[in-house]
């Protein structure tokens, strides 16, 4: 990878960036602040397709009400679309271009120049499982000599992979992405990102860096009852998978179950910041492929709410997880205080693509009405019926 060449390319991409334009009036941004309401959207996965397959693709984008703002989980490119067969092995090609092709759509580009939208990564952006998983060369894994073929590529695909979810994924992100960052608030809501991929370790059990988790605390204190925190990761707090329930990841856990113990940090720091200071939570997340709306319970008290939002395009039944594979049985605790997972009306697992509408309402009582709306396209199953896609949870 020559470093000319890189430094050209970095160019060319900013440029890009630019001429896209993906720029929000200020008065969007102000309107988020002053309110008991807020209405956003959340989605996942975007798998680029074919020539053929691209209007349906676009047509998640389509809504009749422009919400607030998007959040993006992971997963906005998938630099793998191929599962190595004919994947590229230049990285201009494998991100640089992945990214101007996804995010310069017809339906991609106009969306986000009228709705402020919030991303974080999750493992496609870099490989499937990245890094668990095998990479797409065909040398010896792993082989981490100096002048190894593997470190080589594996270095200059890492870097360049960085570099792109920086350039792409930031653009109305306030301040230089880093792990995490703090945002709000927006009506009744504000938001911690969690990039929950980039400090994932092999064989350590661990999906983010310690100190992610000590601003996520900081961050908890410095909250009020009057304002829903709102956690957002690409992987997967709440619900879990069955063990090696997931088709796309046969043998290993891709979700935050893969560090059990940093798992049950996040949930003792929120649940015990639920009860104790009456600040309740909202986990958003996407990857599954699944979509479901879901309830907290500490004993008889409703501490928080999880949103597994679906993916914008998944038309792969084989790289698809299925509702059956979540584990809502899963035995938790948190606090001292076992915790259950329940299902509020329309709010089961479903599968299909499009988005999540989200509004959260803060009523005199200083209490929030979550309601989660899915209008999904169904590729493989019969659809239901469109009064069964929306989900109250009250808090």
């Amino acid at each position: 990878f020559n470093q000319t060449a890189h430094l050209r390319q970095l160019k060319r991409m900013e440029k890009l960036v630019d001429r896209m334009a993906f720029s929000v009036p200020a008065a969007t941004w102000r309107s988020l602040y002053e309110s008991d309401l807020v209405e956003f959207v959340a989605s996942c996965c975007r798998y680029p397709g074919l020539t053929v397959d691209q209007n349906r693709i676009d047509s998640a984008l389509e809504v009749k009400s422009l919400p607030a703002f998007a959040l993006m989980v992971g997963d906005q490119i998938y630099a793998d679309a191929t599962a190595g067969l004919t994947d590229p092995i230049s990285p201009v090609e494998r991100y640089f271009e992945r990214y101007a092709t996804a995010f310069g759509s017809k339906g991609m580009g106009p969306f986000l120049s009228r709705v402020p939208t919030y991303m974080t990564p999750d493992d496609h952006e870099w490989i499937d499982n990245f890094p668990l998983a095998a990479p797409l060369f065909k040398w010896a894994w792993p082989d981490w000599r100096s002048r190894s073929p593997f470190r080589v590529v594996q270095n200059g695909l890492y870097r360049w992979a960085n570099e792109t979810v920086l350039s792409f994924q930031t653009l109305q992100t306030t301040g230089r992405f880093r792990n995490h960052t703090c945002l709000g608030p927006h009506g009744p809501v504000r938001l911690f990102m969690a990039d929950t991929r980039s400090d994932r370790k092999r064989k350590v059990d661990t999906i983010v860096e310690p100190f992610l988790l000590r601003a996520l605390r900081r961050w908890l204190r410095a909250g009020t009852p009057d304002e829903l925190n709102v956690i957002v990761t690409g992987s997967v707090v709440l619900p879990g998978l069955h063990r090696e329930a997931d088709p796309a990841n046969p043998g290993v856990i891709d979700t935050w179950q893969y560090a059990p113990a940093q798992r049950q940090k996040l949930l003792d720091m929120l649940v015990d910041h639920s009860l104790r200071c009456g600040q309740r939570f909202l986990l958003i997340s996407g990857d599954y492929h699944v979509s479901a709306a879901l309830e907290i319970f500490a004993g008889d008290t409703c501490v928080g709410a999880a949103v597994v939002a679906p993916p914008l395009y998944a038309p792969l039944p084989y790289a698809n997880a299925r509702p059956l594979h979540l584990n809502l049985q899963e035995p938790l605790h948190a606090a001292g205080t076992a915790l259950e997972l329940h299902i509020p009306a329309n709010g089961e697992p479903r599968s299909g693509s499009g988005l999540a509408r989200i509004d959260v309402t803060r009523d005199t009582s200083g209490r929030f009405q979550i309601t989660v709306t899915r209008n999904l396209q169904v590729f493989n199953e019969t659809p239901l019926p469109p009064d069964s896609d929306t989900a109250q949870i009250r808090l």
